[in-house]
């Protein structure tokens, strides 16, 4: 029995010799212990109604899980903030982030034992079943993280992220320490592993006349082409033109992918009228990003600003007017002829009379004025 004993101490004795450089290099780590340091302050500096702050003084171990999954442990407490203002207001016990990890239970129905193990968990997670299979950004796992009103996660998660130094535009992985490159210099091969996540870009044009089906009762015609970036098995789906203003986004038009535009960078394009006074406020394209058939949330474009339109000058109508006027001018303006000879016209007007008197042949006679015929 007494061997046993030994051996058994022997052996406990030797595992904590071995794990001393570990614990030493965790220990010794700067960017590490600067990342609980600001994580705790952070936590220590919140103040909820009910006053609880049950997740300071964790920072080491958000930090450590971090580093373990390669997860920014920042981005960490910003999902627990989002989701119970850092463990103040749960629904099941020692769970910070709303992780229902018993399906179909309810939310009463998955605890944890303690709240490193929620940690744990979370960042086991979003480095197995978000990271590694393309959510790469705080608005594609908030799509699917969040299921139920979610219109102010992405926002909070995105405030608190940045509030603790995150850049919500990079990388959520762990960010690069001193102790692993000699140089704080990404490599290229650290810029792979993390590729940009998806975008959307899109442009409104003025619509070709000869191929627009628009006509003048309808408005002017443009054209919307949106193109989504830095895809690689993802997959786009419902994209359209939509107007996004309260209380309901308006649907526009539909927009068709482009023959031929590539798998990792399809174009997707309409043709679509507004009314001439329409000034096209709130408009926007958005489609639906999905991987092997699960939805990865919705990629928004910036809002988007008609063309100027060209003034048309309306040349028909001004050539009716301007015949019309012609032709009044042309009937009522007197014909113009030679200048009047009152003398002239008095001497036809004698003879004219002369002849109705009976004189036969006037050649040679001198007529009278009227007045003396009379």
């Amino acid at each position: 029995m007494s061997q046993i004993k030994y051996s058994f101490r022997f052996s406990l004795l030797a595992l904590v010799l071995l794990a001393l450089p570990v614990l030493g290099h965790a220990q010794s780590d700067p960017l590490n212990n600067a990342l609980a340091t600001q994580i705790d302050n952070y936590l220590n500096g919140i103040h909820p109604k009910n006053n609880l702050r049950p997740l300071a003084g964790h920072g080491t171990n958000f930090t450590g899980e971090g580093s373990t999954y390669n997860v920014d442990p920042r981005f960490v407490v910003a999902i627990s903030g989002a989701e119970t203002t850092f463990g103040a207001f749960t629904c099941s016990e020692d769970n910070a982030f709303n992780w229902f990890w018993n399906a179909g239970t309810g939310c009463h129905q998955s605890p944890f034992d303690t709240w490193d193990s929620g940690i744990h968990t979370v960042a086991h997670y979003l480095h197995k079943s978000y990271l590694l299979k393309g959510y790469t950004s705080i608005s594609l796992i908030g799509g699917r993280y969040c299921a139920s009103g979610c219109e102010h996660w992405v926002p909070n998660v995105t405030s608190i992220y940045q509030a603790l130094g995150g850049d919500p535009s990079g990388a959520l992985t762990f960010p690069a320490t001193a102790t692993t490159t000699t140089t704080t210099v990404e490599t290229p091969q650290q810029e792979q592993e993390t590729p940009a996540p998806p975008a959307v870009s899109a442009t409104v044009t003025p619509a070709d006349a000869s191929t627009s089906t628009s006509t003048t009762s309808k408005g002017p015609a443009f054209v919307a082409e949106a193109t989504f970036s830095n895809l690689t098995t993802q997959h786009v789906s419902g994209v359209e033109l939509y107007r996004d203003t309260p209380p309901k986004p308006t649907h526009i038009a539909s927009l068709q992918r482009v023959t031929g535009s590539p798998d990792t960078e399809p174009v997707f394009r309409a043709n679509f009228t507004l009314p001439a006074t329409d000034t096209g406020a709130g408009l926007r394209v958005r489609g639906h990003l999905t991987l092997h058939g699960k939805s990865l949330g919705v990629l928004t474009s910036d809002p988007l600003a008609l063309p100027p339109q060209a003034k048309h000058i309306p040349w028909l109508a001004i050539g009716i007017v301007a015949g019309g006027l012609v032709l009044v001018i042309g009937i009522v303006q007197p014909r113009q002829g030679p200048p009047r000879n009152d003398a002239d016209s008095h001497t036809r007007t004698c003879v004219c009379k002369a002849a109705a008197m009976g004189g036969g042949n006037l050649r040679g006679r001198i007529l009278e004025p009227l007045h003396a015929l009379a």
